[in-house]
């Protein structure tokens, strides 16, 4: 009898292990990690994909950062990713005059002129209101938000302006799922 019970503890047990990593592996993982890529750069003819994994690889850079919607100042996030002026390099994208196209999963896409791949944009106060604010954004790809991937809702790559300190734009500078970034040169 005391043989079957202890046959029924390690089952139960070995049951909450398998569940537990289970759990642990959906949310501090993300299913695409390794496998297949999230992100495609182009520039000048070439075309370069990127895992999370290559992504997590470069120099990375965290920073605060919230967004100025119509409806009022959202609490700030903090979020790491890599800066676009590192994805550059990378690609060998030359000093000077570029802008960017990037686009979401959706086919929306945007164009970020040199003046906002500097980080040259209005910033704002917690109350929405345009400040002379000394510290110059700073433009990353994000992977990581508040310490966790990003959600499928906005990432797994989103387009987030950071500073060392909360560091409030425009939220329409804020581009979720992000997919491809296509620099261009005049």
């Amino acid at each position: 009898m005391a043989d079957n019970n202890n046959k029924l503890v390690i089952g139960l047990l070995a049951v909450v292990i398998i569940i537990a990593v289970g759990v642990f592996a959906y949310y501090e993982w993300p299913a695409s990690e390794g496998e297949e890529a999230i992100l495609t750069v182009s520039y000048n003819g070439q075309r370069w994909n990127y895992t999370l994994d290559d992504l997590e690889d470069m120099d990375a850079h965290t920073g605060q950062g919230s967004m100025k919607t119509k409806s009022g100042v959202r609490d700030p996030v903090t979020c790491t990713g890599v800066r676009f002026t590192t994805l550059f390099q990378e690609v060998g994208v030359e000093e000077g005059s570029v802008s960017a196209n990037i686009t979401a999963a959706d086919g929306y896409y945007q164009i970020f002129n040199q003046s906002l791949l500097n980080g040259e944009l209005e910033v704002y106060d917690p109350s929405g209101n345009v400040t002379n604010a000394s510290a110059t954004p700073v433009l990353i790809i994000a992977y990581r938000q508040n310490g966790g991937y990003i959600d499928e809702e906005d990432g797994p790559l989103r387009v987030v302006f950071v500073g060392e300190e909360n560091i409030i734009t425009n939220s329409k500078y804020w581009l979720k799922q992000v997919v491809s970034i296509d620099v261009v040169s005049p």
